[in-house]
């Protein structure tokens, strides 16, 4: 049965591949317009006819060498059927954390952990630090398919009043993590064209970034508030206004002089320029805009002013090291209480290291309902500034935390109403910036095939080649090989997120893997 069952899970993932393939990469348009009908064939079984609208793409050649799972030994094959099959259990998956820690209270961490490392950590990980990683990470290469390092160790932030670290003193982890981000660059620098990427929850204290994110949204909240006319700009007077009547009593030369700081365009400020200077990155730092913030703001104690300091320094050091070794960092996306502070903190780094070169990545979660206009924004932003735009648009991973908490704190659901918002949503963000790519940077992750078919189909359209550096593809490791090898087939450029990091540091990391992707896991791949 188990054997029956392997060479059925292999042959079903190779009809997968073969036929997205074919359908993915065709030449031929189904509507007119330049956009790929969904390739919904690629995931019926070998015997079922194609689809109407596929059939115009059937001759299409697909790869001669696409033996994904032909590779894998068949312990790795039954592994990979056992996995799929749990995460499809939707009760396990909603129970996985309880039932994780009443495993750790019964059978102890050491047996919990060993079957968690044989089964999920061996899927979806590549190692327990990068040395482990380079075996993976030489197998992709072999395939044309790059790698993008990912110490997965994060803080459990579910609550963000009782962050658990390993250290009785925060900072020391925090600098761990720095040297252990600053190792994946060097190992990551060894391997051309691969990317690092990393969380702010492991380079700082959650409690301070969701308080700079309270403060870096009341600062923009202000914004309408100095806008007295409701015309989208500040004007000198309207800003000297605005200072009275939140408290900043100040001369009209000092007005003038704060003003200019903020270097307004035709003596108005607008929305873009108002956040692109009075932001909580100048909390910490003695200019002109760093009153504003203060007062502006909400306050902060000297501490956290020097915790800030200190994440920005890390952050620097960071960007400094991979800029010098052409590794590209990739900053991950987190809970939306969290993303203020996260986003402020990457434009930072992206106005000092994408000057010349695509350095630093920032993540967009299309399921918010926010996005596209934070990616026109921060898009516009760079284009003002003179640096390169560079963003890795997802779907997102954290729905169901945050819709518990919408409902907990009784405010908006931030995200898409529907799996269908999102898909739209996630697809006009890319549309968006693949227009503008000519001065922008674009990873498309995602393991939604119709996404990845819009996403060739509109290079196609807009002329840019499949093998352009501008634009990659990116998919977890141990999930939807079929749509990575396919892409790699055809020249595009494709990478697998590689994690990493000791079994009991990614457990957060892999709960979320099952939690948030149970219906993909159901894909089979």
């Amino acid at each position: 049965w188990y054997q029956r069952r392997v060479m059925g899970f292999r042959n079903s993932a190779a009809h997968q591949a073969k036929m997205l393939s074919s359908r993915l990469f065709a030449r031929s348009l189904s509507n007119g317009k330049g956009l790929l009908k969904p390739a919904s064939v690629a995931m019926q079984p070998a015997s079922a006819p194609d689809s109407p609208s596929a059939t115009h793409v059937a001759s299409s050649p697909a790869p001669s060498n696409l033996n994904i799972y032909a590779a894998k030994s068949t312990m790795e094959l039954w592994r990979s059927l056992l996995v799929f099959h749990l995460c499809t259990n939707r009760w396990l998956v909603k129970n996985s954390e309880s039932l994780l820690k009443r495993s750790e209270a019964i059978f102890g961490k050491t047996l919990t952990y060993g079957v968690v490392k044989a089964t999920f950590f061996q899927h979806f990980c590549a190692g327990e630090n990068s040395k482990e990683v380079l075996s993976t990470v030489k197998r992709l290469q072999a395939a044309k398919i790059g790698a993008i390092f990912d110490y997965a160790a994060e803080a459990a932030v579910d609550d963000v009043k009782s962050v658990h670290v390993s250290t009785h003193n925060p900072e020391l982890e925090y600098d761990r993590n720095t040297e252990l981000s600053l190792d994946s660059i060097n190992t990551a620098s060894h391997n051309p064209g691969c990317f690092t990427a990393i969380k702010l929850t492991a380079l700082a204290d959650p409690v301070l970034l969701q308080k700079l994110s309270r403060a870096q949204m009341h600062m923009t909240s202000k914004f309408s508030l100095f806008d007295t006319n409701k015309d989208n700009r500040v004007s000198e007077k309207e800003f000297l206004v605005g200072l009275n009547e939140t408290g900043c009593n100040v001369s009209a030369s000092e007005n003038a002089r704060l003003f200019g700081s903020l270097k307004p365009v035709d003596g108005q400020l607008d929305w873009i320029q108002w956040n692109s200077y009075i932001n909580i990155n100048n909390l910490h730092v003695q200019q002109p805009t760093s009153m504003l913030t203060r007062a502006l703001g909400m306050s902060v104690t000297a501490e956290e002013q020097q915790q800030l300091v200190r994440l920005m320094n890390r952050l620097n050091a960071l960007a400094a090291e991979a800029s010098k070794k052409n590794v590209r960092i990739m900053v991950d996306a987190e809970q939306t209480y969290l993303q203020p502070a996260i986003d402020s903190c990457t434009l930072d780094l992206q106005s000092r290291y994408n000057m010349e070169e695509p350095v630093i990545y920032n993540t967009y979660q299309c399921y918010l309902k926010g996005t596209e206009s934070r990616v026109k924004s921060d898009l516009e932003r760079a284009k003002r500034q003179g640096f390169q735009f560079s963003a890795k648009v997802v779907r997102g991973a954290y729905m169901v935390e945050e819709r518990r908490k919408a409902v907990e704190f009784r405010y908006e659901d931030p995200i898409h109403n529907t799996i269908s918002d999102t898909h739209d949503a996630y697809n006009r963000t890319v549309d968006y910036i693949l227009q503008h790519i000519s001065r922008a940077a674009l990873c498309v992750a995602s393991h939604n095939e119709h996404s990845v078919g819009f996403a060739t189909s509109k290079m196609e359209e807009y002329g840019i080649a499949p093998d352009s550096s501008s634009v990659v593809f990116g998919q977890l490791l141990g999930m939807c090989d079929y749509i990575t090898y396919a892409l790699s087939n055809n020249n595009y450029k494709a990478y697998k997120y590689v994690p990493y990091g000791p079994v009991d540091e990614v457990i957060p990391y892999l709960l979320r893997r099952a939690q948030e992707n149970s219906d993909i896991f159901g894909a089979v791949g």
